[in-house]
């Protein structure tokens, strides 16, 4: 786990390898007023679930 200006972001390793795979750069689309909009900054509580 690492830790950004954003919150923590859990990754792992393999054969001396690190991964942080899925790191959300943006709020998922909605279907409503924000769905043709610029993206909205991650909930950083919201990431790690």
């Amino acid at each position: 786990m690492v830790e950004t200006g954003r919150g923590a972001v859990r990754g792992r390793e393999t054969s001396g390898v690190r991964a942080f795979e899925g790191i959300p750069y943006a709020a998922p689309p909605t279907t409503g007023p924000l769905r043709r909009r610029l993206p909205e900054p991650v909930d950083a509580a919201a990431r790690l679930g």
